[in-house]
Parts: structure tokens; C-alpha cells; sequence
């Protein structure tokens, strides 16, 4: 036992020096826990992740009820992006030990990188409560809040924690993210400016400059920033947005050499392929994902995106085989939205339902799979359909009332196309949004201060409420059981269509109450010439069998307003005569 603590204390103190060859000398080979639980954190910070975990997994096997060994286990996890074996970590270390501190602000984090943002304010609530000046939970909690749009609620917090360590470079961060989010732009470029002359100037400071370059309508200094983000890691958040800037400022040859690049690093090889096959390129794709490693093709990703690729070309029994292969890989997982596609295209209707409803108990307000959920009964001839689907009671029409300031809807549409306008640097759509042959404008309009945009807002509570007071209440309903008589915007934005544009059939995964708003309308959309630019309700953006068409169209124009359930499939008959058609959606979740 002599000879073991001396290995450890010798471990140690290699390892704090940071001298691993020296630590993994002094540790191999010691059977004793402590020993083996330290080289774990060893080969950890040596960036041998994989060993590491091997180290630790025995570490716990050895000691299961050592809440340190528990920790470890998920700070490795989480650094791996192993999100979910991280959550289960941290929770037993809490179990093991519940004012673990460390484990519980953690799981806060670790929550909120897996999207469960109201879970993580809970968690780390009960840190803010034990001491309300716990800077790094204070700006935990509030960069969650901003993810849920509780801007009020981040504010406070980071109000305290800049109190308390005014130099604090996560609440600085943290400020400049809440402020980008709620159009305080010149105030989110300088705490990012400042950030970066302090040495802080790594590869989030650039991105978040870049995004601030977007929100400015400066195309050629966002694109500077995103570059400068992915040189400094190429990880997929910065690839996504270098990427959709050089889609969308027609930069095809940039967009194919930053894709084919980013074939060649293993954790971006699928992004890329996916990128590859949102532009239009399916079959390129295809031949993309068959060139790599054996290991990546016939992952669970691998799997899932070649189903996709294969139904894009018709191959309907080899999108189905892939598909499940890639269910078989992971059972727990309940996003196999490749292989429903392939089920429902084959006319296999009740498999599909089966997978869709695995989904739907795992989320039950996601609006993307109740589509789905829908679209299948719809195929089956449930009974069910017609009561999630009344088109008379879901989806409403409204006038705009005149916002306050303006003479008439018209002269307020005028000066809010002017200012639109203003706001749309792209011509050319993003890769993972529903519109073609148009461009979306960057920004966020809720939190806008411009005057117009903001009267619009103003204008809009009245026909929300009424819509809500017309849906009522309803437990056995997923749209009305969710209606709590108050609202909160979670996100606007402008769309311009041109020639040929339309917007491919979509829901808004995220939303509550989805809407279209139309500031101007082409003249064949009002002549209703072939329903160009009309709005449709009901068919889904996937193959069917049998095929299923739309159930309504709306005819706009300038000052409609129309509302509907987020979950409920919408897109539009393209337009043709060279005119311009702008809209301002936006989504609403229940307060």
C-alpha cells in the first residue's frame, strides 16, 4: 500500500504540472482506484479522450458510489459531446452526493447544450438559491433563459453577476449574446470589439461578430469573421454559418470548396453531405456520403442521411433499409424522420405511425413529428385526423388593424416594405429554410426597436387574442391544451419572393401558433390566376401513397393576416409574373 500511495502522490503531482508522460509513469500498473481514477484525468488532459473514459469506467466500477469518480465521468462525457451520457453522470453524482456543486452546475450546462433549457434553469435555480452570488450559475441560468426568450429574466441575472465580477468574461459574453438577441446591435459589437482586445478574440468572439455583421446587412465583413470562427475551429456551429453566407451571396465556388474540405474532418464529413443535399445536389451527395470511411457510413448518421438520399432518388427500398438500420443501431433514438418518409412513401402507414408516436411520447409538443402524427392518420382514415385537423376553427383570417401611428393599412404597409427592404442583404434563400427563389432577412424582427416594426408587433395582440379565445381550451387537444390566454412572440422575420418563388410545404418545429402576413402581394396573386402565390394547407413535403394534396388555399392580399397551428403543414403556389411578394411571419409559444 506503501508503494501505491507513493505512484499516486507522484501521479499527482506530474499531473498538476502537466508533465503526462511523467504521470502515466508513476500511475500504470497501480491496481488501486485512486491510482486508476487519476490516470482517467490524465489521459484526459492529454486529449486522449477514449482512454480516458476507459480509465474512469473502471475507476467506477471499482468505487460506485464516489460521486468525484461520477463527475469526472460527465465532464468528460460533456467534453466529448456525449450530452446525454453526461446528464446520467452528473445525475448520479447528485444522487451520491446532492450539494455537489460542481455536478450541478454541470448538469445545468449539460442540459442546456441538450435543448432542455427550462430543465437547466430549474437545476441551476437551486445553486442561485443556496448563494445568489454564484457568478458562473448566475450566467448559466441566463444564457439559457435568452435560448427560451426570457430576456427580462437573463438580464437580471447577468445584472448580478457583472455586479459581483464586473470583468467576468462569461457574463460579458453572455450580455453581448442578450443584447445581439434583442437588437441592441451596436451594443452586442462592442462588448464583442472589447472582448477581443482583452485577448478574448478566439473562435465564438468571431462568430458572434459575424453574426452581428449579418444583423448590419455587412455581407463581406461577416463573411471575414466566419472565416476567421472556422480557421480557428472547424467545428459544425461555425461551418453551418460560413457555409449559408457563401450559399447565399452566390458564391458557389467558395460553397463547394468549404464542403468538399470539410469531407476530409471526420465530426463535419455528415454536415457537409447534408449541405450537399439541401442545395439541390442529391445525387452528388449520395456519392459524397458511399466515398467515406466504412465506420461513418454505417453509423447511425450515416445510415440515417443515406435513407434520406436514397428516397430523394426514388429508391424506396433501399431508403427503407437503410433506415432501419439505422433504428437498429439505437433503439432509444426517436428522431428516425428517414425512414418514417421511406414508410409513408411505400404506403406503409402503421409502421410509420408506430415510430412516430415513439417520438411523440418522448416530446409531446414537438410540432414536427404531431405533422407527422397527422399525416399518417390522415393516410390511415383515423377519426382522429378530423379532430386535430378543422380547418375552420385552426385556421383564421384577419385584417391587420391599422397600427398606431398610421393613417391607413396601406400607408403602414408602404413604410414597412420600405423598411424590409432595408433588411434582406440575401437574393438567395438559406439552405434549411422552406423558401425558393428568395431571400430571408438575418434578423430577429420581435425584438426590433424600429419604430415600424415595432407598431406592427403592437397591431398584432388583438387578433392573437382573438384567435386564442376562438380556440379555447381543450385537454385531449395538442394545440388547444397548450392555450394559457397569454402568448410571447418566439421569432419574426421577412421573406421576399421574386420570380418563380414559392415556399416548399413546412412546419414550425418550435412554434405554437404560426401565421403569414402580407405586406405585398403580386398582382396574379390577386387576380388568383392559378392560385400563384397563394397560400395551401394540408400536403405534406414528402412522397406518398397514396398522395396527398392540399386540403385549403388562401388567396392573399396586402394586410391579411393569417394564423394557424404550427404543426400544420403550409407552403405556396409559386409566383410567375416577375413581381415581388413580402411577407412578415412569426411564430407565438404559450406565456
Amino acid at each position: 500500500m506503501i508503494g501505491a500511495e507513493q505512484a499516486i502522490a507522484a501521479g499527482y503531482a506530474a499531473f498538476q504540472r502537466k508533465d503526462y508522460p511523467a504521470a502515466r509513469a508513476a500511475l500504470n500498473g497501480v491496481g488501486h482506484v485512486q491510482a486508476i481514477h487519476l490516470l482517467g484525468l490524465v489521459e484526459k488532459g492529454a486529449g486522449n479522450y477514449p482512454l480516458a473514459a476507459q480509465h474512469l469506467s473502471r475507476a467506477a466500477a471499482l468505487d460506485p458510489d464516489n460521486p468525484e469518480i461520477a463527475n469526472n465521468r460527465g465532464l468528460l462525457a460533456r467534453l466529448m459531446g456525449e450530452f446525454a451520457i453526461a446528464e446520467a453522470a452528473f445525475r448520479l453524482a447528485l444522487q451520491l452526493k446532492p450539494d455537489f456543486r460542481s455536478a450541478r452546475l454541470s448538469l445545468g450546462q449539460t442540459l442546456k447544450d441538450l435543448g432542455a433549457y427550462e430543465t437547466a434553469m430549474d437545476e441551476l435555480a437551486i445553486l442561485i438559491a443556496n448563494q445568489s452570488e454564484d457568478v458562473a450559475a448566475l450566467v448559466a441560468f441566463a444564457s439559457a433563459a435568452i435560448e427560451v426568450k426570457e430576456y427580462e429574466t437573463a438580464g437580471k441575472h447577468l445584472d448580478v453577476a457583472l455586479k459581483v465580477n464586473p470583468a467576468n468574461v462569461a457574463a460579458r459574453f453572455a450580455l453581448g449574446v442578450l443584447q445581439l438577441e434583442t437588437n441592441d446591435i451596436a451594443g452586442a459589437e462592442a462588448i464583442f470589439l472589447a472582448l477581443a482586445q482583452d485577448g478574448q478574440d478566439g473562435a465564438e468572439t468571431q462568430f458572434m461578430l459575424a453574426r452581428v455583421e449579418l444583423e448590419k446587412g455587412h455581407i463581406p465583413s461577416a463573411r471575414n469573421y466566419a472565416e476567421t470562427a472556422y480557421r480557428k475551429a472547424p467545428i459544425d456551429k461555425y461551418f453551418q454559418l460560413l457555409a449559408d453566407i457563401y450559399w447565399m451571396s452566390g458564391d458557389q465556388p467558395s460553397f463547394d470548396n468549404l464542403t468538399d474540405e470539410a469531407l476530409g474532418i471526420p465530426a463535419l464529413a455528415i454536415s457537409s453531405i447534408k449541405l450537399v443535399r439541401q442545395s439541390g445536389c442529391q445525387q452528388a451527395a449520395l456519392d459524397k456520403l458511399r466515398q467515406l470511411p466504412d465506420a461513418t457510413v454505417q453509423s447511425i448518421a450515416g445510415q440515417s442521411l443515406m435513407s434520406g438520399l436514397l428516397l430523394d432518388l426514388a429508391d424506396i427500398q433501399g431508403a427503407i433499409a437503410t433506415g432501419r438500420a439505422a433504428a437498429r443501431l439505437d433503439e432509444n433514438k426517436y428522431d428516425h424522420y428517414n425512414l418514417v418518409n421511406a414508410l409513408l412513401a411505400a404506403g406503409e402507414a402503421h409502421e410509420a405511425l408506430q415510430l412516430v408516436q415513439r417520438a411523440r411520447r418522448k416530446n409531446p409538443s414537438d410540432q414536427f413529428w404531431l405533422a407527422y402524427e397527422v399525416t399518417t392518420l390522415r393516410l390511415l382514415g383515423d377519426e382522429r385526423y378530423s379532430e386535430l385537423i378543422d380547418y375552420d376553427r385552426h385556421v383564421r383570417t384577419y385584417t391587420l388593424p391599422t397600427p398606431k401611428g398610421f393613417s391607413s393599412l396601406e400607408h403602414f404597409n408602404n413604410d414597412f416594405l420600405a423598411v424590409l427592404d432595408t433588411l434582406n442583404p440575401f437574393s438567395i434563400h438559406p439552405l434549411n429554410q422552406s423558401l425558393r427563389n428568395g431571400g430571408q432577412a438575418p434578423s430577429n424582427l420581435c425584438s426590433s426597436q424600429n419604430p415600424v416594426i415595432k407598431a406592427y408587433f403592437e397591431a398584432l395582440d388583438g387578433p392573437i387574442r382573438d384567435y386564442m379565445e376562438q380556440l379555447g381550451r381543450d385537454a385531449g387537444h395538442p394545440c388547444a391544451v397548450r392555450n394559457t390566454g397569454r402568448y410571447k412572440f418566439s421569432g419574426g422575420w421577412s421573406v421576399r419572393l421574386g420570380s418563380g418563388g414559392h415556399h416548399v410545404n413546412h412546419v414550425h418545429p418550435r412554434g405554437w401558433i404560426s401565421s403569414s402576413y402580407y405586406v405585398s402581394v403580386p398582382t396574379e396573386t390577386q387576380s388568383g390566376e392559378g392560385k400563384a402565390g397563394w397560400i395551401k394547407f394540408g400536403e405534406p413535403p414528402i412522397a406518398t401513397a397514396p398522395v396527398l394534396r392540399p386540403e385549403k388555399w388562401i388567396q392573399p392580399r396586402p394586410g391579411l393576416l393569417v394564423l394557424f397551428p404550427s404543426y400544420l403543414w403550409h407552403g405556396t403556389e409559386p409566383i410567375h409574373d416577375g413581381s415581388v411578394r413580402v411577407t412578415a411571419p412569426f411564430d407565438v409559444v404559450p406565456d
